[in-house]
């Protein structure tokens, strides 16, 4: 047996075992192949049969999750009549190097209660159950998990190192990146490919501005956050609407926006240890004070200006730039005169109502806090009111209208409902703009009881005035309300004008189906 000397333990003769293997890597010295020769003829000299064999292949042994090899063989067992006497293990370590003793022992002690003995056929100790046994295992066992310990604090300081010299630590390069593969004098050698790995150890490798497309969809997203004023979910929606796939014919969506958003990468920096998974634990956010930064690492696709406008909207939209918020509050007073919730939720790059709401306790003193003794010459006419005024403008514009192209028209019984030749019902609407979704439109209300026609005016929260009109027959509504995107109204469906007299033949514009 080489250098093992084997401990032929009496009463394994004739006994029937199972073989259990396991590798973490390839590039492992005791591979897969290796235990299982050494277990066999391990199981010759004790002359027992190794009838069936569990493996886990690049498998972590510092838990037992994510090895199903080892997780059927406790099923086997603890369903009873498993068809083997014995487990025959390499060693401790391969067993597994959790970094507490006592589970490794109790997954030991679950086989043995059973009437299962594992046996770890190139470790010192005998199969007499003494306490000298028992001490040498449990040193194995420490050792094991020391091992693994240190080895992940290794790769973590050789990884920290690595980004002080402005070279990728390891992980994938990332939309619109690539990894430029260098040798040790700094030459360069190839650019990896998603999933390759770098020719030579001594080899090193930085990041670098991917193809062309890719180079233009990060700057793109930039520019629709920061210049147009998209959330992340509205950009995502843009980007699928043109085309532009996120890598390997993926769609966009808003947790992909936002990940190019938030990386420092794609402005040339590298940021390391920001989340953490160490020693099979759970992934946890580290606090930035423990965040390990290389700026100017390489070439970015975006400056350090750009990024940071990034970030500042980011943290004026989640509400963390309180200073922020409150002066685009007072912006927007001195644009339009008043402050309401429909107002500020129509208006980019601010916080929603209920973020404000939740920062200050009621949207009231949100408004307070930023016009302070201005609060008290705010319009008194509540949304309510506005509303109905603008309604009654409208109805008194479409009576006009009407009786302009030679008809009779009366007031209905309903609330802002009026009768056209004595046959036919009209209901006037306003909508104003809304938010369904992160996108910005209208709610049209396609269907209205007791009325033949619904004639809805659309208009916008920062502009008193009507953009689109809207004529919606009740008898053929599928649903009570039609949406309408403010970025392309004209897709709607439904009978769509520019101006109101275009209804009623006057000529003042055409109205399209």
């Amino acid at each position: 047996m080489n250098t093992h000397t084997v401990h032929k333990a009496a009463g394994l003769r004739g006994l029937s075992a199972a073989a259990y293997v396991r590798m973490s890597t390839d590039m492992q010295d005791q591979s897969i192949a290796e235990q299982l020769e050494y277990i066999g003829r391990y199981a010759a000299s004790v002359e027992c049969a190794v009838v069936k064999v569990y493996r886990d292949e690049g498998r972590s042994g510092l838990t037992v999750l994510r090895r199903p090899g080892l997780q059927q063989m406790l099923a086997d067992v603890a369903r009873g009549s498993p068809g083997f006497e014995l487990v025959l293990v390499y060693d401790v370590s391969r067993w597994g190097r959790f970094q507490d003793i006592d589970e490794s022992a109790y997954y030991e002690y679950l086989c043995r209660r059973h009437g299962i003995r594992i046996v770890y056929c190139a470790e010192p100790f005998g199969q007499n159950d003494t306490p000298m046994q028992h001490l040498f295992k449990d040193l194995k066992r420490i050792m094991a998990a020391e091992h693994s310990r240190e080895l992940s604090q290794k790769v973590f300081d050789a990884h920290a190192y690595l980004l002080t010299q402005g070279y990728k630590p390891g992980g994938a390069a990332g939309f619109g990146l690539r990894r430029l593969c260098l040798r040790a004098d700094g030459s360069r050698r190839c650019t990896l490919e998603p999933g390759e790995r770098k020719a030579h150890p001594t080899d090193r490798v930085v990041l670098t501005p991917g193809p062309d497309d890719e180079v233009a969809t990060v700057r793109l997203i930039y520019s629709m956050y920061c210049r147009e004023g998209l959330t992340c979910r509205e950009s995502a929606r843009r980007l699928n609407a043109q085309g532009l796939h996120a890598g390997a014919g993926k769609l966009w969506t808003d947790s992909r926006v936002r990940a190019i958003l938030t990386n420092e990468k794609y402005c040339g920096n590298l940021v390391y240890n920001r989340i953490s998974e160490r020693l099979g634990g759970r992934r946890r956010l580290n606090p930035a004070v423990d965040w390990l930064r290389r700026a100017g690492a390489h070439i970015g696709i975006v400056s350090a200006v750009e990024f940071a406008e990034a970030r500042k909207q980011r943290q004026l939209r989640q509400g963390r730039d309180v200073a922020a918020m409150l002066e685009k509050l007072r912006e927007i007073y001195a644009r339009r005169g008043y402050l309401c919730r429909r107002l500020t939720d129509s208006e980019p790059g601010i916080p929603h109502s209920e973020t404000i709401k939740k920062l200050f306790g009621s949207v009231h003193q949100a408004y307070q806090a930023a016009l302070g003794p201005d609060i008290n010459r705010m319009p008194k006419e509540t949304h309510q009111a506005r509303f109905a005024r603008r309604v009654a403008e409208l109805r008194d514009q479409v009576w006009d209208c009407i009786q302009r192209a030679g008809h009779g028209v009366q007031l209905g019984s309903q609330r802002h409902v009026l009768v056209v030749d004595g046959a036919l019902t009209l209901r006037i609407s306003v909508r104003s703009i809304c938010c369904n979704g992160g996108c910005l439109g209208w709610f049209a209300p396609a269907r209205s009881s007791g009325t033949d026609f619904v004639l809805c005016a659309l208009q916008t929260i920062n502009e008193d005035r009507f953009n689109h009109y809207v004529l919606l027959s009740t008898a053929d509504a599928a649903q009570v309300q039609r949406w309408i995107s403010a970025k392309s109204p004209e897709r709607c469906g439904l009978w769509l004008s520019a101006s109101l007299e275009a209804f009623f033949g006057l000529g003042a514009g055409d109205a399209e189906p």
